[in-house]
């Protein structure tokens, strides 16, 4: 398990800590005020995003844990 802030990889996939690659399909607990929520990672033809129950987003600046 890893556990950090997303940050966008220059091959254009969002990362934890430069060295966890997230791409689609993998799944991820993101913190809210309200608790860990999880995750989805999806593209959508343009960019990465991630999704849940109708619940989607992309991200600025979260942290996860994979």
């Amino acid at each position: 398990m890893a556990e950090g802030y997303l940050k966008k990889q220059d091959n254009g996939r969002y990362g934890i800590d430069d060295y966890i690659d997230l791409s689609c399909g993998r799944r991820v607990e993101v913190k809210t005020e309200y608790g860990w929520i999880t995750m989805r990672v999806e593209h959508d033809g343009r960019d990465y995003f991630f999704i849940n129950d109708g619940i989607s987003f992309y991200p600025k600046k979260v942290y996860v844990r994979y």
